[in-house]
């Protein structure tokens, strides 16, 4: 005789608190609503944060006679706003020095799976999976560096657990991105591939280009072999501003005017980014280079040696036709440049040609962290906040 049952019933749990390596995520409460019988399990599920900023929806089915099942997943598109909802007052303690804003985020998910008919083998197997997560200008800061405008949408597909693939590339687009040197534009398509028998991906770059000292810097296709200890890519800039680049020294009085363009043959270590034999070099006809410091300045620098008081005179009003920079950049975060300069001052010496040869050592971490000082970075931070404030407001 062939048994005929069915039930249905509905669970609640409500404040569940969890506590994972000493963190707390936020209280959540969770409502189950099931349905079986002797052909198939069927559940729908809630899982809410108490202030329900948080929402993810899922069903699970399971049929007895193919031993079939799948489960599908959802979360609710996350808004992140600094009045109403953000990473580092949700979840307690946060250990990271990661702070999301503004935006939004959503997720998907699907897996579908074969129970075992034998006890010996694995109690399931999953036969097909699917997820997605889309972020929509998300913005906010890593330690002292702002980021807005985080926008992507990635999907990956698997006939298990341990192997994924991506059936179209990802873009991924940066509004701006605030290190103490503004980098705007942010643009790029990426792509992971499996690599047979190793769980580490190959990455693919595409169309990389961004937007610096109101110049472009772009880069070929990039193939990265996550699995080799070193990957290598070369950097190209175009129309680089030479007075944007100046700015960099702080100092009064100092402007310049032509673009520069060049190569970065980039190398990536265990040890961090190195760059060796990067070029610049100015566009013709060159331009003007012009620095007029304070008096008191002026008058200590001059009575250093008399050839400084030579080259403060032909920088006052520097015409050169010939600007070339080589750059070396080691892992400890340390920059060589060599500078090779030529023209003349039209009102000194009567314009008799000058050439001009200086080596610069420079430690880029320390450079840029001066730089986010004197930009009162916290002040960026709560501008961007505000800004947040404005744009919920507005959307109220």
């Amino acid at each position: 005789s062939q048994t005929s049952w069915e039930t249905a019933g509905k669970i609640v749990v409500l404040g569940i608190d969890t506590i994972i390596n000493d963190i707390t995520p936020p209280t959540t409460n969770w409502k189950f609503q099931f349905s079986a019988n002797p052909q198939a399990l069927h559940v729908n599920l809630l899982g809410q944060t108490s202030d329900k900023q948080i929402s993810l929806y899922g069903r699970v089915h399971q049929q007895f006679l193919t031993q079939k099942g799948s489960i599908q997943l959802k979360l609710a598109p996350v808004t992140f706003s600094p009045s109403e909802f953000h990473i580092r007052n949700s979840i307690q303690p946060w250990p990271y020095p990661l702070d999301l804003t503004i935006g939004q985020a959503a997720s998907t998910a699907e897996v579908f799976w074969t129970l075992a008919k034998d006890a010996d083998e694995a109690p399931f197997t999953i036969t097909k999976a699917k997820a997605s997560m889309s972020i929509d200008n998300l913005g906010g800061h890593y330690e002292n560096i702002i980021f807005d405008g985080f926008s992507t949408t990635l999907t990956a597909v698997g006939n298990d657990t341990e192997t994924w693939s991506m059936p179209t590339p990802m873009t991924l687009t940066l509004t701006k991105l605030e290190t103490g040197v503004n980098i705007s534009d942010i643009s790029m398509r990426i792509l992971f591939n499996p690599i047979p028998n190793s769980t580490i991906p190959r990455v693919e770059i595409r169309s990389l280009t961004a937007r610096i000292f109101d110049g472009t810097i772009f880069s070929d296709d990039l193939v990265f072999d996550l699995s080799q200890p070193k990957q290598q890519w070369t950097l190209h800039a175009q129309a680089l501003d030479i007075d944007e680049i100046l700015k960099l020294e702080q100092q009064e009085g100092l402007h310049g005017t032509g673009l520069l363009d060049g190569t970065f043959p980039v190398t990536l270590t265990e040890n961090g980014v190195e760059v060796h034999d990067g070029t610049l070099a100015a566009r013709a006809p060159g331009g003007i280079i012009q620095y007029h410091t304070a008096e008191e300045t002026a008058e200590t620098l001059k009575q250093t040696s008399d050839k400084m008081n030579v080259v403060l005179q032909a920088l006052s009003n520097f015409h050169y036709d010939k600007l070339s920079l080589g750059a070396n950049y080691d892992h400890t975060g340390t920059l060589l440049l060599s500078t090779k300069l030529e023209g003349k001052n039209p009102d000194l010496y009567n314009g008799k040609r000058i050439h001009f040869n200086l080596n610069v050592e420079e430690n880029i971490p320390a450079l840029l962290k001066s730089l986010q000082v004197a930009k009162d970075i916290e002040g960026q931070i709560e501008e961007l906040l505000q800004r947040s404030e404005e744009k919920l407001l507005e959307a109220l």
